[in-house]
């Protein structure tokens, strides 16, 4: 398996992460408010931040975090959200439960610190703990498809707020239920959502990587190997069985 966060971008811009072979797209968090005279040292900052957990350099992202969360900013959950992926990168995978863990206490409605949190739960062995974070993480999901209007994604980065048109929140809401449910062993379940997925965005490769390996793991190998074929034509540097 390997690691979260374009959703779990359009999350961190489609992000490969944990899921069936590691692959899961984290929902991009909403921008955080500061004082105007404050936000421009934070914002570069995170942004700083960011680039160094994509490059790999995660002891430095996280001393970041830490020193963005002694400012105690507004909408601080996304703050921990994120410096949980980065403990889980490191494998310090207590220091990930715990940020993780504040990050749904200030807010519960945060579907991807508690997938973060299953992963890290099933990662310790812990299962039936990251069977109840997967459970609640789906639930939310779940609920965000069923919702009038479209879910809001950054980028996550306190620089932007985009609301992406409904087909594109929907559709990645519908993936990481797919995945999900994958997570849970439960395959056939999973089929449905990523069909569902992709019939909102049709060049939603991860979603025709992960269908694959759903199909895979029921034995249907045809049908596999035509949504490995289409998630390879769509990005070629994706990995897939």
């Amino acid at each position: 398996m390997s690691d979260n966060g374009k959703i779990f971008k359009i999350a961190l811009l489609y992000t490969l992460t944990y899921l069936m072979l590691g692959c899961s797209a984290t929902p991009q968090n909403p921008s955080i408010q500061h004082n105007s005279t404050n936000t421009s040292i934070l914002l570069q900052k995170y942004s700083v931040a960011q680039n160094y957990d994509n490059q790999g350099q995660h002891e430095k992202a996280i001393s970041l975090y830490k020193e963005i969360l002694q400012t105690n900013p507004k909408e601080k959950q996304y703050l921990y959200n994120d410096l949980g992926l980065s403990f889980f990168r490191l494998n310090r995978l207590h220091e990930a439960i715990s940020s993780y863990n504040e990050a749904i206490r200030i807010k519960w409605w945060i579907p991807e610190a508690h997938f973060g949190l299953g992963l890290a739960y099933e990662k310790l062995g812990e299962s039936q703990k990251a069977t109840t974070s997967f459970t609640e993480a789906l639930a939310i999901f779940k609920k965000i498809t069923s919702s009038s209007g479209s879910y809001s994604f950054s980028n996550p980065s306190w620089q932007t707020n985009k609301s992406y048109r409904v087909g594109a929140g929907r559709a990645d809401a519908l993936y990481n239920i797919g995945l999900i449910y994958g997570k849970l062993g439960r395959y056939q379940d999973s089929i449905a959502p990523l069909k569902k997925s992709i019939r909102k965005w049709p060049d939603y490769a991860q979603a025709h990587c992960i269908l694959g390996i759903a199909y895979q793991q029921l034995g249907k190998i045809q049908k596999a190997t035509t949504e490995y074929k289409e998630a390879l034509r769509l990005d070629s540097t994706l990995t897939c069985p």
